[in-house]
């Protein structure tokens, strides 16, 4: 296996590790495993599927509920776009969220009260390349 294919394996891996099934994202909410089914078609929680069932990331969760605005943001992910993509994307400071000088993660801008369309227009814009 070259680098190129291990490093793809580990991120895939880490992406699948720090994901949720459905059961234990109702858990997480305190709803049911249908309402987390409901939420995810109705695009108010991403999740990408993994074997024969969906997988939902845990950084899209603070403190037993989802992160502010991400209903907004949902939308704009693309099945086509990989879940370690998506999560490298999140979690990663992004200049054009930017405080000044100091760049910040999209979940810490939207955590924080920022604009989830901001975030989404990240997304929108590598979706049309």
């Amino acid at each position: 296996m070259n680098v190129t294919a291990a490093r793809l394996a580990e991120v895939k891996a880490v992406a699948i590790a720090e994901s949720l099934t459905s059961a234990q994202a109702a858990r997480t909410l305190g709803v049911s495993v249908s309402t987390v089914r409901r939420m995810r078609e109705d695009l108010k929680l991403y999740a990408f599927p993994y074997g024969r069932q969906w997988r939902y990331p845990a950084w899209q969760f603070r403190s037993g509920a989802v992160i502010p605005g991400l209903e907004k943001l949902v939308p704009a992910i693309t099945l086509s776009m990989h879940p370690a993509f998506v999560r490298g994307m999140m979690l990663a400071p992004r200049p054009r969220l930017a405080d000044g000088e100091t760049w910040t993660t999209p979940r810490s801008f939207l955590v924080n009260g920022g604009d989830p369309a901001r975030v989404a227009s990240i997304f929108e814009e590598l979706a049309a390349l």
